[in-house]
C-alpha cells in the first residue's frame, strides 16, 4: 500500500509539472528571440564601448605653451626633438578637448617611447553615461607621436 501511494505521488507530480506541446513551443520561441536581443544589445555595447581604432590625428596646436619667462616657444620643445612630459599632456588635453570632446578623461600616465614619442594610459567614460568614481570607466593606451612643435599624432594602441 505505501509504494502504491508513493508511486502514484511521484506519477502525480510528474504529470502536473508537464506542460503541452504548445506551451513548450511558445516559451521555446520566446527564449530564442531573447537569446536573439541580448545578442544585439551585446554587440551594441560593445561597439559603444571600442572607439574607432583608425582615429588618427595631425593638427596644429591652438594654443602654444609658455616657458617659464613667458615668451611662446610653439610647444615647448627642448631641442632635437626631444619633448617633456608637460608637453605630451598638453597635447592629450588638445586631443580630448577637440577630438573626443564626449569623452571625459582622468589619470592620464606617460611612458616616454623615444624623445617625441609616449604611449599614454588613460581612464576614459562616455560623458552621456554616469562616470561615477567605480564605474562607467574604461582604461585606453594610446600612442602619442609629436611629429613638431605644434603637431602630432595619436593613435590607440592594442
Amino acid at each position: 500500500m505505501g509504494r502504491a501511494l508513493f508511486g502514484l505521488t511521484i506519477f502525480s507530480f510528474l504529470l502536473v509539472g508537464c506542460t503541452d506541446r504548445a506551451q513548450f513551443e511558445a516559451m521555446k520561441s520566446e527564449n530564442e528571440q531573447l537569446k536573439m536581443q541580448k545578442d544585439s544589445l551585446l554587440g551594441s555595447l560593445d561597439s559603444m564601448k571600442k572607439p574607432n581604432d583608425s582615429i588618427t590625428t595631425l593638427i596644429p596646436k591652438p594654443k602654444p605653451a609658455r616657458t617659464g619667462t613667458g615668451e611662446t616657444d610653439g610647444g615647448g620643445s627642448t631641442g632635437g626633438g626631444y619633448y617633456s612630459e608637460d608637453v605630451a599632456l598638453r597635447f592629450v588635453e588638445d586631443y580630448y578637448d577637440y577630438y573626443r570632446a564626449d569623452f571625459k578623461y582622468r589619470r592620464p600616465r606617460l611612458r616616454r617611447i623615444s624623445g617625441n614619442t609616449f604611449n599614454v594610459s588613460i581612464e576614459e567614460c562616455m560623458k552621456m553615461i554616469s562616470c561615477d568614481y567605480a564605474s562607467g570607466w574604461d582604461y585606453i593606451v594610446w600612442n602619442l607621436e609629436i611629429k613638431s612643435k605644434n603637431k602630432y599624432v595619436m593613435k590607440m594602441t592594442h
